[in-house]
């Protein structure tokens, strides 16, 4: 049965819930998803993001997710992504 840790969210996270063996260095460890800001743009998720694991170790990093395979973006929202993942890294240094 694996237990389920009492670790506080990093401060500014919202945290996903536990789940199961895979997600860290060590293969029975457990692990739950991290967001500290989105900056998405049209059906395109820009985050950052992280993950923290059972053995009190988070990571943190900018995700790009499209919502599909493909993402037709207008010249508008293509200029608007460019400029995202640049506004997540801004918000990743002052974490």
């Amino acid at each position: 049965m694996t237990t389920i840790p009492n670790l506080p969210i990093p401060a500014g996270a919202l945290a996903g819930d536990w789940y199961g063996a895979g997600g860290c260095d060590h293969p029975d460890d457990i692990s739950r998803t991290l967001t500290w800001s989105l900056h998405d743009v049209d059906e395109v998720r820009v985050s950052v993001a992280g993950v923290q694991c059972a053995n009190c170790r988070d990571e943190r990093f900018v995700l790009l997710a499209p919502g599909s395979a493909d993402v037709e973006l207008d010249a508008g929202d293509a200029r608007q992504l460019a400029g995202a993942p640049l506004d997540a890294a801004d918000s990743l240094d002052t974490l």
